[in-house]
């Protein structure tokens, strides 16, 4: 049995060894390539930056009262004057009645009081009447004018008083919801703030430089037409809308090295919300003949951005150096030139000198 067993083994080796052996052939992987491009370009600079409306009004109450209306839908569109807030009325019109009746009543005693002076001094001119006389009535007509002048300035305290019952938008914008229900006792010192309006039909749009940049931009800043940037989302990738800077700081903030720029954008169509981040493009430099390649033909490791250059159906790392994006396009200056074919897509399947289809 044991050489039976042997003799069998033999020959299952035997057959094995004189079998092919399969080699299994490693697809190679399938890129696409393109050129780079010369053209002059302008070299953007990206900086953050972030919204506020033009125009954002807090409103408070300016009297004492209970809180009995409230007029608007929360969120909606409000226009200058338009009424939203009531407070109690009855104590401000009665002092302001008051008010009337006193200055009628003062007007009243001005004019009697003038009246007598006006006789005493047609009586002066036969001797009818004494010095005494006569000065003491025209003490009485100063005293009833300054009475007459007092009583109409309380008047018109009393007026604006009752104005600030009712609390209207003092600019047209979007209002928030109300902070305070109907039923409570609001007081202009207490800090109470009704609502928000939000006047977001211009968009100031604010971001910082370094001083250093600045000195770059100067000259377009002073210049008549102003310094032109483009204003992009958060993610650097829907533009909104090319505007002008309108304002720059006088002064640079030492704690930061920084100053801080504004531009202003027509904001018709709210696209942009108060309050938001975004990028702002701006052109730092002209570039005569620059190499553009596509963003997705670059790859970074541990020594910074390369491109895979096919030599010979071989892909071969090249390094690059990175001087500015324009648009899709990154700037690239290094041992590239226009008539290298250069992989833009599936880069990340490749390794240097390797075959590629």
């Amino acid at each position: 049995m044991r050489y039976l067993f042997v003799i069998s083994m033999t020959i299952v080796l035997f057959y094995s060894c004189n079998q092919p052996v399969k080699v299994s052939k490693q697809a190679l992987p399938n890129v696409a390539l393109g050129y780079a491009t010369v053209q002059d370009v302008v070299v953007h600079h990206d900086f953050s930056g972030y919204t506020e409306a033009q125009s954002t009004v807090d409103l408070f109450p300016r009297v004492e009262g209970e809180l009995e209306g409230i007029y608007f839908a929360p969120g909606a569109y409000v226009h200058k004057g338009q009424k939203l807030f009531g407070l109690e009325k009855e104590p401000y019109y009665s002092r302001m009645k008051q008010s009337e009746s006193a200055v009628a009543s003062s007007k009243a005693q001005l004019e009697l009081s003038r009246m007598v002076l006006d006789r005493l001094l047609k009586a002066k001119r036969s001797n009818a009447v004494s010095e005494v006389q006569l000065l003491t009535a025209q003490t009485q007509v100063d005293l009833d004018r300054a009475s007459y002048e007092q009583n109409k300035a309380l008047l018109s305290v009393a007026k604006t008083n009752y104005s600030y019952t009712t609390i209207v938008s003092p600019i047209d914008g979007y209002i928030s919801d109300y902070y305070v229900d109907k039923g409570n006792l609001m007081n202009p010192n207490g800090g109470e703030r009704l609502a928000s309006i939000v006047g977001d039909r211009w968009m100031n749009i604010y971001f910082t430089v370094n001083a250093s940049e600045l000195q770059l931009l100067r000259k377009e800043l002073e210049s008549d037409s102003g310094l032109s940037v483009q204003i992009y989302d958060e993610s650097g990738e829907t533009m909104f809308v090319e505007t002008t800077v309108n304002y720059f700081d006088p002064a640079v903030d030492l704690s930061t090295g920084n100053i801080t720029l504004k531009a202003t954008v027509d904001n018709h169509d709210r696209k942009l919300l108060s309050g938001t981040y975004l990028r702002v493009k701006v052109p730092l430099q002209k570039i005569s003949d620059a190499l553009l390649i596509p963003q997705s033909a670059l790859s970074r490791d541990q020594q910074g951005p390369y491109v895979y250059k096919v030599e010979e159906k071989k892909a071969v790392v090249e390094r690059v150096d990175v001087i500015g994006s324009y648009g899709a396009m990154s700037i690239v200056r290094g041992g590239l030139s226009p008539e290298d074919h250069i992989v833009i897509e599936g880069t990340n399947k490749l390794h240097h000198m390797m075959l590629v289809e």
